[in-house]
């Protein structure tokens, strides 16, 4: 399992993906960090988090093929806040 997030769903809501925009707008963190259990490693946080929402944003978020992308950014906020890295 990649992180800890247990928010998959098979679609997610506009206000699914823009209550994640504004918790990583209040929450910045642009320093490096790797997922627990998938091997992933990001250099920039900050840059990778602007690149999965733009992707939500752009393939509609309600559109079940870009249901990953926002699970993802769920876990890398749950990954952010157990690693210690942003406080909530």
């Amino acid at each position: 399992m990649l992180g800890t997030s247990n928010n998959f769903k098979p679609s997610y809501t506009k206000e699914d993906l823009q209550e994640l925009e504004e918790w990583f707008k209040a929450h910045p963190y642009h320093g490096e960090m790797e997922m627990s259990g998938g091997g992933i490693r990001m250099s920039d946080v900050g840059s990778s988090v602007e690149r999965l929402l733009e992707v939500a944003e752009v393939g509609g978020v309600e559109n079940r093929t870009y249901a990953g992308t926002v699970n993802m950014l769920y876990a890398i906020r749950d990954q952010l806040l157990a690693q210690g890295k942003v406080k909530e």
